[in-house]
């Protein structure tokens, strides 16, 4: 019984509709991520289910796995100096959960390839939606959405845009098609939601994503290219300029920065208080806020200057290794672009690094990139 439930597979189910439940399954795992609650918990159950399912199609590289196993271990040591092991148990769990979505992203990718994304653009769409349900809040003076907090607010409205964009191109349907409509609408919802959460972290990752995306699409043409990225970077000083006169504090964080950063220097200067130990440290220290709202300064906190390097060093592997390769530049390679880029800059100012969500974007966003790579490697 236990062999047959382990050797199961989905590669044989030709059928649109198995196909399509199966990436509603996928993309229910990764809105999981942007909404509260422990609904992502149950989510990810499913999508693993799938992913076995249709393992056959995964293929990793010997190098991405070496920059698995590093942290790895990188959680194995710095949990054992840890100065609150259940808080780093915690930590580990959440980081390695969300390590699954990066044979998620694979599976993902080769069912877009073969049935596209129309429902999923879809659900994202409704989801989106749902957000006008909190829209009137008389106490609140920034949209908070699905959260206590107009910054997880934001960051989830990121990640459903992302998800609502058109991924794969169906040639069956024209540029005025259902799925544009949609996507078009979607984003334009989602913009303008999070406007109204007043976060400009999240403002500055979407603009550096979309800047970053623009520079190296060398498929487009240098006028249009130069167009976006220099209306976004006007559209960026705007933005700023309003929600500085709207208010924004940004003393809060620069208080914690620093707090944190010279606790660290003065007490476990070199590994750290242990992954996953920022609050009790913030509750110790009387620190306004619980969480570093910086990942590098978390890493850094949790693990030291040992740990920083280790963490670099994992970064620098991954890099290397994808830069290797020559990509199809089509729109799911486009979706990891600007998901890595802005989670990786929001990550500077509302997220955690080792939390289910940031963890759980980075792991996909990187595995959508690499789904698109040839078997043709770049001359170093």
């Amino acid at each position: 019984m236990i062999n047959k439930i382990f050797s199961f597979k989905l590669d044989h189910i030709k059928h649109p509709i198995a196909i399509q439940a199966s990436l509603i399954l996928l993309a229910l795992a990764l809105i999981g991520l942007y909404l509260p609650g422990k609904l992502s918990s149950f989510l990810v159950i499913p999508a693993l289910f799938v992913t076995w399912g249709y393992r056959s199609v995964i293929q990793i590289d010997r190098q991405i796995r070496i920059a698995f196993y590093l942290l790895l271990a990188y959680l194995i040591f710095f949990t054992l100096f840890s100065q609150s092991v259940s808080h780093s148990a915690d930590g580990v769990y959440n980081v390695l959960r969300g390590c699954l979505f990066f044979p998620f992203a694979l599976v993902f990718a080769e069912l877009a390839r073969r049935k596209g994304l129309l429902f999923v653009n879809l659900l994202a769409f409704i989801v989106i939606l749902g957000n006008f349900l909190f829209l009137h809040d008389p106490e609140n003076h920034f949209f908070f959405s699905y959260y206590k907090n107009p910054n997880n607010a934001a960051v989830h409205l990121v990640g459903l845009c992302i998800l609502v964009l058109p991924l794969v191109r169906n040639k069956k349907w024209s540029c005025l098609s259902l799925n544009s409509i949609i996507s078009i609408v979607g984003v334009a919802i989602g913009l303008y939601l999070l406007i109204l959460t007043n976060s400009r972290g999240a403002w500055l990752g979407v603009c550096c994503a979309v800047m970053i995306w623009g520079s190296i699409r060398r498929d487009i043409q240098t006028w249009i290219r130069l167009t976006v990225c220099g209306a976004m970077l006007l559209g960026l000083f705007a933005l700023l300029y309003y929600l500085n006169y709207k208010g924004f504090q940004l003393s809060l964080r620069g208080g914690v920065w620093i707090a944190l950063l010279k606790a660290t220097v003065q007490e476990h200067l070199f590994l750290g208080f242990g992954i996953g130990c920022v609050k009790p440290l913030a509750f110790l220290k009387g620190l306004v806020l619980f969480t570093a709202h910086n990942v590098i300064l978390e890493v850094f906190v949790c693990s030291g200057i040992l740990g920083l390097i280790w963490v670099f060093t994992i970064c620098f592997v991954l890099k290397r290794h994808l830069m290797r390769f020559i990509y199809h530049k089509n729109t799911l390679w486009s979706m990891g672009i600007l998901g890595l880029s802005a989670f990786l800059i929001m990550g500077q100012f509302d997220l955690q690094f080792f939390a289910f969500r940031f963890m759980g974007s980075l792991s996909f966003f990187i595995g959508l990139i690499y789904s698109q790579r040839r078997q043709v490697f770049l001359q170093q």
